[in-house]
């Protein structure tokens, strides 16, 4: 399910720029999200201005937009925000660095008199202990903006949907991703500009074959999409020994095949205990298997139904 290096093993953060004091001082003076700073300043975008005071409901208006203006995105993007939603934990520490955020830019030293810019994670994703932590101590200051806050619930939503999805290892497309949701762009300019962020299909990186690899302990599915099937084969493999029971990766039952310009396949994937249905689509028969069983681990996931249930690929119904 493209569990990579930014997810199981080093957790997968939400990271603020935050003024404080010189000399290893603690106090927090002001903070921005890396998305929304880097949307204004890296890639010229205007924010979006809420009274809105309480963080929880400026995300859920902010929902109803994307459900209502980009419903497909909202669609892949629902089952990632019931999981953060229902598996975020307020914890009274200071978060670990993920190694996960690779950044162009940060804010000018004059805008933080007190002290220096430093980046700090806001939040932490580790799908393996089934936890979304959150700094308390960060999240309730008034010194973050509430926008700050409800975008970064987002971050982890669209993020939980990159590496998912996409296979994706670092936060730098997702960051973008969440800035541009909470940009004052005309919608179809929005649409645009995620596809542009994607690639050239509107919803697959660029890679002419696509490799699975299955962690049979976890029911979980690694995924990378590569110029040949050597290469494809070689990085999913590597990715799928990060897991911290590689032991249950089934090394002979990777798979390939080459990916066309359509979608002419679709595959259906019920839980087994649930009896929910889950369907995915894709470009070759294999992803489609791949894209189904995405949408029954998330689901079942977000659901808190075991993901054990969901079937293997040739349990599946597919045309």
């Amino acid at each position: 399910m493209g569990w990579t290096r930014g997810g199981d093993t080093v957790g997968n953060g939400g990271v603020i720029w935050a003024c404080r004091a010189d000399a290893g001082g603690q106090k927090f003076y002001s903070g921005l999200l890396t998305d929304l700073f880097e949307a204004k300043e890296q890639y010229g975008l205007s924010i979006i201005e809420s009274s809105e005071t309480d963080p929880l409901k400026l995300y859920e208006l902010r929902k109803q937009w994307l459900q209502v203006e980009l419903p497909d995105l909202y669609s892949a993007l629902k089952p990632r925000f019931e999981y953060v939603e229902q598996h975020r934990s307020m914890v009274n520490a200071e978060l670990l660095s993920t190694r996960d955020f690779n950044n162009a830019i940060k804010p000018l030293s004059s805008l933080c008199p007190q002290g220096q810019w430093q980046p700090l994670n806001i939040a932490n994703f580790r799908e393996e202990d089934q936890k979304i932590l959150i700094s308390s101590d960060l999240w309730h200051s008034q010194n973050l903006p509430t926008i700050d806050k409800a975008a970064l619930l987002f971050h982890e939503a669209v993020y939980f949907w990159m590496r998912t999805h996409y296979g994706s290892t670092d936060s730098d497309k997702s960051r973008k991703i969440t800035g541009l949701l909470f940009s004052t762009l005309p919608t179809n300019q929005i649409k645009k500009e995620i596809a542009n962020v994607l690639g050239g299909y509107p919803d697959r990186p660029d890679g002419k074959y696509l490799c699975i690899i299955k962690n049979t302990r976890r029911n979980q599915i690694y995924v990378s999409y590569e110029a040949d099937p050597v290469e494809g084969s070689l990085a999913v493999r590597t990715r799928c020994q990060d897991d911290p029971d590689a032991n249950w990766c089934q090394r002979s039952s990777v798979e390939c095949d080459e990916i066309w310009d359509s979608q002419p396949f679709k595959c259906v994937a019920e839980n087994g205990v649930s009896s929910k249905i889950f369907t995915g689509k894709g470009r070759n028969l294999l992803e489609a298997k791949f894209n189904a069983h995405v949408s029954c681990f998330v689901g079942s996931q977000a659901q808190g139904v075991s993901t054990q249930f969901c079937p293997d690929f040739q349990f599946m119904e597919c045309r």
